[in-house]
């Protein structure tokens, strides 16, 4: 949770910092009335439209992992909760995940919800 905080802001201050580099790079071409004179020559407005940022998909990839993690985490302790209860009691079912019979252990149920994440991500 750390971690998610402190690339965000690391977005909000790169896009911040963008900004202000267009806004000079535009000033400083109409200053120096740079690709006025040749066609042939780029104008700032047109170098700073070709430039590629590829950020915005790292961001949403974050948000997506960010996400994923949160709703893991609920579900672990959803889980954990409800196949170890209150009183601590570990017990196995003689009913699979499928309805089916067949033995059913909360301990492996609560570690495959906790190992979702590795294979999930690996």
């Amino acid at each position: 949770k750390d971690v998610y905080g402190r690339t965000q802001d690391i977005f909000v201050l790169f896009e911040d910092l963008y900004k202000q580099f267009v806004e000079f790079v535009l000033d400083f071409g109409r200053k120096r009335g740079v690709g006025a004179g040749n066609r042939d020559e780029k104008t700032p407005a047109q170098i700073v439209e070709s430039v590629i940022l590829y950020h915005v998909p790292l961001r949403d990839r974050l948000d997506a992992i960010h996400m994923f993690r949160s709703q893991h985490e609920k579900l672990r302790l959803v889980v954990t909760e409800v196949l170890i209860g209150e009183d601590g009691d570990e017990g196995t079912s003689k009913l699979d995940a499928n309805g089916e019979a067949g033995e059913f252990s909360a301990a492996g149920a609560i570690r495959d919800v906790e190992e979702a994440p590795v294979t999930m991500f690996a």
